[in-house]
């Protein structure tokens, strides 16, 4: 995978979904971040949609260009398997 964290909208090609001091959060994004993935964070505390939505699920990740999603634990051979 090419890339890495990215501010970018045109250059992301995964949301990884976060909460405040979440040690999973850090692993998974070490792990994206290891793989080269472009990904952005959002910190789902923000948003009461994102409560709902994932909740105690963190981390997430989704590939933005196919809408799939990721829960933990996932892998690095799970992230190559979908890479945008």
């Amino acid at each position: 995978m090419a890339g890495s964290a990215s501010t970018s909208p045109d250059d992301i090609g995964w949301h990884l979904y976060t909460r405040e001091d979440c040690g999973l959060c850090e692993v998974a994004e070490a792990l994206l971040k290891a793989e080269g993935c472009r990904y952005h964070t959002v910190n789902i505390d923000r948003s009461l949609t994102l409560i709902q939505r994932y909740g105690e699920r963190i981390p997430v990740v989704v590939n933005l260009a196919a809408g799939t999603e990721l829960q933990w634990p996932f892998t690095a051979e799970d992230l190559r398997s979908r890479e945008p």
